[in-house]
């Protein structure tokens, strides 16, 4: 990403995806499936994202996100069971365009684990 001077730089609280029909806000859980443009920031299945940050860089829209890590290898397997996650690292923050996002999660803190949700995993749920 080049970085100017003039760059014109705005916060939000939230973002809504018209064409998804789903609203990210700070907190949310995204999963971003790999394009030619940030095949650097994912896998070959994709990845799951906690949002710490939304902003707009010269009217495009990103994400400043911390990567979820799994306890087990298959995160996105559908067998009908959430995949147990590890705390998302808020000292390696990745820049992501809105437009990457192609669906939001769940992370439940349940005792002393988290769990994803996700639709990939077998859940389908409504997100708005």
């Amino acid at each position: 990403m080049d970085v100017r001077a003039e760059v014109d730089l705005c916060f939000w609280k939230t973002a809504r995806n018209q064409k998804k029909r789903f609203t990210v806000r700070s907190g949310s859980t995204v999963y971003v499936r790999p394009t030619e443009e940030n095949i650097g920031a994912c896998d070959q299945q994709g990845r799951f994202l906690h949002v710490s940050s939304i902003g707009s860089i010269d009217d495009k829209m990103h994400f400043c996100c911390a990567a979820w890590s799994f306890k087990n290898s298959n995160t996105t397997e559908p067998n009908g069971q959430p995949s147990e996650v590890l705390n998302a690292t808020p000292e390696v923050l990745e820049l992501i365009p809105a437009e990457a996002v192609t669906e939001l999660a769940c992370v439940l803190p349940t005792g002393t684990r988290r769990l994803l949700f996700s639709k990939l995993s077998g859940f389908l749920f409504k997100c708005g």
